[in-house]
Formats: structure tokens, C-alpha cells, sequence
């Protein structure tokens, strides 16, 4: 018999505070979950101006891109440590997170950032120590 705990249990408070991710040699990054409860508040609130757009389907995909970004600027990449551009490290902020997360040149970091907030398996308790294993 399978666990339901063990195949699909996460810990709440990973969601929120984040875990940090190996991302380059020296760089990584404090990714929350996608979809945690601060997240969906924020996203939830910068929403309701929207409402009868979202509704009648005409909200512009720009629009939403622009809250997904903010929503993940605010919530969801959270810090990092070692990142460089040009030679010069990047310091972590909200700002600067948005920045980065809305800049095409680097929308394969966006992409990486989506999928490390998305992975269930991240956000579970298993210790440190057996998630380097798998």
C-alpha cells in the first residue's frame, strides 16, 4: 500500500518561506511555492480590477503576464545568492526580481523559476539528505 502522505504530502511552511535551489555553479535561489496562500491572496487582489475583463474573456495576455510576474516578484522567487551580470553581482529585491522575471532575455530563468515552484516534490519533508540522494 502507498502512502498518501508520503506520495503527496508537502509542508506548508516550505511553500511559503521557499526552498533554495542549486542554479549555476555558485548560484541559487529561494523559490516558494507557485500557488501558496500568499501568492493567491496577492494574485486574488491584483485581479478584482480585472474582474468583468476576466470574465467576458478579454483580458489581454500582456495583462496577465505582467501580474504573473508580480505575483512571483512578491511571492514566489523570494531571495538569491551568487548571481552575476556582467561580472557584477546582482542584489537581491523585489524590483529587481521583477526586472529580471519580465525581461525576455532571460525568460529561460523565468521558465526555470515556474518550474522550481511547481515541483511538488521540493516543497515535501523529506530530509536534506535524501533529497540529494534522488
Amino acid at each position: 500500500m502507498d502512502d498518501l502522505r508520503k506520495l503527496f504530502g508537502t509542508n506548508p511552511e516550505k511553500e511559503v518561506a521557499g526552498v533554495w535551489h542549486k542554479v549555476g555553479t555558485e548560484a541559487k535561489i529561494l523559490v516558494a511555492r507557485m500557488n501558496n496562500p500568499r501568492a493567491t491572496q496577492y494574485r486574488d487582489q491584483l485581479l478584482k480590477p480585472y474582474a468583468r475583463q476576466i470574465r467576458k474573456g478579454t483580458l489581454p495576455d500582456s495583462v496577465q503576464e505582467d501580474i504573473a510576474n508580480r505575483v512571483m516578484a512578491r511571492h514566489v522567487l523570494l531571495d538569491w545568492r551568487g548571481l552575476t551580470l556582467d561580472g557584477e553581482e546582482i542584489a537581491y529585491s523585489e524590483e529587481m526580481a521583477l526586472t529580471l522575471l519580465g525581461d525576455e532575455e532571460f525568460k529561460d530563468f523565468r521558465d526555470l523559476v515556474i518550474d522550481l515552484a511547481t515541483d511538488a516534490a521540493a516543497y515535501k519533508d523529506e530530509t536534506d539528505e535524501e533529497a540529494v540522494k534522488n
